[in-house]
C-alpha cells in the first residue's frame, strides 16, 4: 500500500517494514520491560511515597505552625489576671469584667498542695466551650469535667498522681473523680487539673476578651493586683511564612527525587 503525504514524498508502508517490523518493535519493547520492569516499579513506589509524604508535611506544616499566643490568649486578643488572697474579691473583680467588658471567658485558677510533691497542681476552672477556650483545651480521652466533684487532668498529672479516669483522686481536701485526660493543644508541656466553672474558689484569675486597651485601662477591678497582656499583631505572618518555608523544602526535594529517577 502506497500512502501520499500532503506535505511530503509517497510512502510504501510494505516496504517499510509492515507487520514483522511491528513484531520486532513489540518484542523488543517486552524485553525492555522484562528487564527493567522492577527499576522502573522501584522509580514508581519512590516517586508516590515522596509525593505522599510532600502532602501530609505541607499539611501538618499547616495545621501545627506555630501560633505562639494561642497557648496563653486563646483566640482572643488580650487578656486580664486578676489575683487577690481573698476569693470574694476575685470573684468580685470577674463579675465588674463581664459587666463593663463585654463578652469574656473566665479561668479560674488555684494551686493546689498535692502530698508528697514539692510543686503545687494548677487548678483551673474553666468552661470548654468558652467563647475563646478553642486553642487551650482539647479532649484526648474521656469527658470534661460537668459537675461539682468531677476533675479531669493531663497526662503528666495523671501519672504523677498514679490515677486513671474513673478512680477517685484527693485534690484540694476533697474527693475527686478523675473523669477526662486532657491537653493544651497549643502548648504540650502545659500541666495543669481541670474543673468545671464554680466547683472550687479561685485565689486568681485569668479573663479573655476582645476589648480595645483604652477600655481595659480605665478598668478598675477589686482585686488588688491586676495585669494586662495583648497579643502579638505579627502571630499569622509567622505562620504563613513557616508553612510557605516547608512547602518550598518539601517540593524541592520532591523535584529532586523525580528528576534523579
Amino acid at each position: 500500500m502506497i500512502e501520499v503525504l500532503p506535505d511530503g514524498p509517497a510512502i510504501d508502508w510494505a516496504k517499510s517494514g509492515g507487520v514483522p517490523a511491528r513484531r520486532a518493535v513489540a518484542r523488543w519493547a517486552w524485553r525492555l520491560f522484562r528487564r527493567e520492569w522492577r527499576q522502573q516499579t522501584l522509580v514508581l513506589i519512590l516517586l508516590s511515597v515522596t509525593v505522599a509524604i510532600a502532602i501530609g508535611t505541607m499539611s501538618a506544616a499547616y495545621t501545627m505552625a506555630p501560633t505562639p499566643g494561642d497557648a496563653e490568649f486563646g483566640s482572643a486578643s488580650m487578656f486580664l489576671e486578676f489575683e487577690d488572697p481573698d476569693p470574694a474579691a476575685v470573684e468580685a473583680s470577674i463579675a465588674v469584667a463581664s459587666e463593663q467588658l463585654g463578652t469574656i471567658d473566665v479561668i479560674g485558677l488555684r494551686d493546689v498542695l498535692v502530698p508528697g510533691q514539692f510543686r503545687p497542681v494548677n487548678l483551673r476552672m474553666q468552661d470548654p466551650q468558652g467563647p475563646y477556650s478553642g486553642p487551650l483545651l482539647d479532649l484526648r480521652n474521656g469527658n470534661y469535667p460537668a459537675r461539682p466533684g468531677e476533675i479531669a487532668m493531663t497526662e503528666g498529672i495523671a501519672q504523677l498522681l498514679q490515677v486513671d479516669i474513673g478512680r477517685q483522686v484527693s485534690f484540694d481536701g476533697a474527693s475527686w473523680t478523675v473523669v477526662g485526660i486532657v491537653e493544651t493543644p497549643s502548648d504540650l508541656t502545659d500541666d495543669f487539673a481541670l474543673a468545671a466553672p464554680g466547683a472550687a474558689q479561685p485565689t486568681s484569675a485569668k479573663i479573655l476578651l476582645d476589648s480595645s486597651f483604652e477600655q481595659v485601662r480605665s478598668f478598675r477591678p477589686p482585686a488588688t493586683s491586676l495585669g494586662s497582656s495583648e497579643r502579638a499583631t505579627n502571630e499569622n505572618v509567622i505562620a504563613a511564612v513557616t508553612v510557605l518555608v516547608v512547602a518550598t523544602v518539601v517540593l524541592l526535594l520532591a523535584a529532586l527525587v523525580a528528576s534523579a529517577s
